[in-house]
């Protein structure tokens, strides 16, 4: 979401530059200007412009004023603003549950669902993917020589090939969304994630993180239930 606003707030800015150089003008007086822009946006009263939040509604009027006063044409649904979905909150209940081989696990405790799965359920062979990442600079591809993925719920290990932490060299494949987004074009129907590094700090349950959904479900297994995936490949049921 961070990323959208960010894209948003960059926009307004080169359209106000480009059209401050139209009217040529000269760097002493757009400085000021942008430097104008980016202390509104990033001042108290927005709140760091949360989706959801007051702080979004006010930084929305401002940019589609600045829109509108040098002239730009709205392109989107809605006037100037584009409406897209994504997770508000996270609520685990008696129904968020991750089976292995008919051992349900405990729900907040043993697993949970991450903030990007999506609200449905998977059932059906569980397979390793290694650490589910695809890296051609680095000569790594976790799904190199695996076959018939399509339709299966693939088990990732969250940590790096090199347990690098934040400074792998893996950090720029290593997100999860990104993960999670290569998996699915493989054609998983459910990800279970877990990690073999004992010093990596594990995914919490954050029931406040407001990221954009997937279409599949999204499990987490912590450290300490990870010996439950000692198999290669197991029967699985994500809801």
């Amino acid at each position: 979401m961070k990323n959208r606003k960010t894209v948003l707030i960059f926009t307004m800015l080169i359209c106000l530059l480009n059209n401050y150089a139209f009217a040529q003008l000269d760097s002493v007086k757009i400085k000021p200007l942008i430097k104008a822009h980016i202390s509104t946006l990033a001042s108290d009263e927005y709140g760091g412009r949360e989706p959801g939040t007051k702080g979004e509604k006010l930084s929305s009027i401002y940019i589609i004023k600045q829109f509108t006063e040098i002239g730009l044409v709205a392109k989107g649904e809605k006037g100037f603003l584009q409406p897209f979905t994504f997770t508000k909150s996270l609520k685990t209940g008696p129904k968020s549950k991750l089976k292995v081989r008919g051992t349900e696990l405990e729900t907040g405790h043993a697993s949970y669902p991450l903030a990007y799965s999506a609200n449905a359920s998977a059932k059906g062979k569980a397979v390793r993917v290694g650490y589910g990442i695809s890296a051609a600079p680095l000569n790594h591809n976790d799904y190199d020589r695996k076959d018939n993925l399509k339709g299966k719920i693939f088990v990732i290990d969250a940590s790096t090939p090199d347990k690098g932490g934040p400074h792998s060299k893996y950090a720029e494949f290593a997100d999860l969304r990104t993960r999670i987004d290569s998996a699915i074009a493989k054609g998983a129907i459910g990800i279970v994630f877990y990690t073999s590094d004992k010093d990596m700090k594990e995914p919490v349950l954050d029931s406040k993180i407001k990221v954009t959904p997937c279409s599949i479900p999204v499990m987490y297994l912590i450290c300490a239930k990870s010996i439950i995936l000692k198999h290669q490949i197991w029967n699985m049921k994500l809801t």
